[in-house]
């Protein structure tokens, strides 16, 4: 539970993170059109999570 906790606080999880909810309160204040930069978006957080799991994957093949 402990490992599951810290892995929680890897850095590119809260860049990722904070991405999306900066992304969220935008999109919810009209700041600017959801669906121009959704594309955008989906390709940051992709990545990222993309990312995180395959280094996680190449960590348990040991």
């Amino acid at each position: 539970m402990i490992k599951k906790l810290a892995a929680l606080i890897e850095v590119r999880k809260i860049v990722t993170l904070m991405f999306a909810l900066g992304f969220l309160y935008l999109a919810l204040t009209l700041a600017f059109a959801p669906s121009e930069s959704l594309p955008i978006f989906t390709m940051v957080l992709g990545y990222y999570f993309a990312k995180s799991t395959a280094l996680d994957g190449t960590g348990d093949s040991k």
